[in-house]
């Protein structure tokens, strides 16, 4: 069933950081808006919000936003794709491709994100076209289930037999796909929530599903990651104002997989390791030498203008050696920070 606008800025609360809430929406409205508070608690914002929008001095559009950008990026896995067949030139219309999927009034259909509430079972809740780039859309989906959560464990009996209490809660996964059409190549981005494996193979059938009318799971390829992460270790001294290398798993010629960690003592990355940083070296320069995961900080930079105002660490591969596609961000993070990450990886693949 539908859900009200308390419950919009109860989602806000739960995947919105303070910083997202005052940066984003407070701040701009501080010149225009004299009540508007920078300084207050979380809670204290989000009844800011409720009250700007009803006053009228806030679009709720605007708050539907805020919680795109904090509930669709990062606390994901992203797998990457190229389309190899003639579909993709289909892709960049967005209106044929939201006609294709549901229908001719789609644009009426998600004018604003659907809030629902269910127990169990997908279900498509926005679609829409980027901005920024007119030829890129976003697909949501989310994933309601339940969990069992222990909330009190109690004192074991007279035969050492603990008396637990249980409580089931409802859950909701978020699900993205991403039609992300440059610079080149074009990739189509489906993130995932970092969750079991069952999960993850429901999540991924859930997906190509929602997308079929567009985009046949065989009309694409993995877009694989393995000579970006060679290239980002051999080429690391000189980016080390981009990023640091913090560890690695490596195969050599004969597929021994090594783990490479820092361990000249006080070292945290490879890039402060000289012994971790050559042996990795040695096992990429030897024949059939390849990068499987590697684990590295992008490294953020002040200023209004920045894609990444703070370090972020994110973990690429893990996957199948040969499509190597994945990048895990464990943090929230921005929408313009994923772009960043994305761009970079296009950048070193090249």
């Amino acid at each position: 069933m539908p859900l009200d606008n308390y419950d919009l800025y109860g989602l806000v609360s739960d995947f919105a950081t303070t910083d997202a809430i005052r940066e984003t929406i407070l701040r701009p409205l501080k010149n225009s808006v004299a009540d508007v508070r920078l300084t207050s608690s979380k809670a204290g914002m989000i009844d800011q919000l409720r009250s700007l929008v009803n006053r009228g001095d806030l679009e709720i559009i605007k708050v539907f936003d805020l919680l795109r950008d904090s509930e669709e990026n990062g606390r994901q896995r992203i797998h990457y794709y190229r389309v190899t067949t003639n579909k993709a030139r289909e892709l960049n219309n967005v209106d044929l491709v939201g006609s294709k999927l549901f229908g001719a009034n789609w644009k009426e259909r998600f004018a604003t994100p659907l809030l629902t509430q269910q127990t169990e079972g997908f279900e498509v809740v926005d679609f829409r076209e980027n901005n920024e780039r007119h030829h890129d859309w976003t697909l949501k989906i989310y994933s309601f289930g339940t969990k069992n959560k222990l909330i009190e464990k109690g004192h074991p009996d007279v035969n050492g037999i603990f008396n637990e209490k249980w409580q089931t809660e409802p859950t909701r996964s978020i699900l993205i796909v991403r039609w992300n059409t440059g610079p080149n190549p074009p990739l189509l981005e489906v993130r995932i929530p970092i969750d079991s494996e069952e999960h993850t193979r429901n999540f991924f059938r859930f997906v190509w599903t929602s997308i079929k009318n567009v985009l046949l799971e065989t009309d694409a390829a993995p877009f694989p990651l393995d000579a970006a992460m060679k290239l980002l270790v051999s080429s690391r001294e000189t980016n080390h104002s981009r990023y640091l290398v913090h560890d690695a798993m490596a195969w050599d010629s004969v597929s021994c997989a090594y783990r490479v960690n820092p361990n000249d003592g006080d070292s945290e990355t490879l890039d402060e390791s000289e012994h971790g940083g050559k042996l990795l070296k040695s096992i990429l320069d030897s024949p059939g030498g390849m990068c499987g995961v590697l684990r590295l900080n992008w490294l953020g930079a002040a200023g209004d203008d920045s894609p990444l105002r703070k370090n972020l660490r994110c973990v690429i591969g893990g996957g199948t050696i040969g499509t190597l596609n994945q990048v895990t961000i464990g943090a929230s993070t921005t929408a313009k920070a994923v772009d960043y990450v994305t761009n970079q990886l296009r950048h070193f693949s090249s």
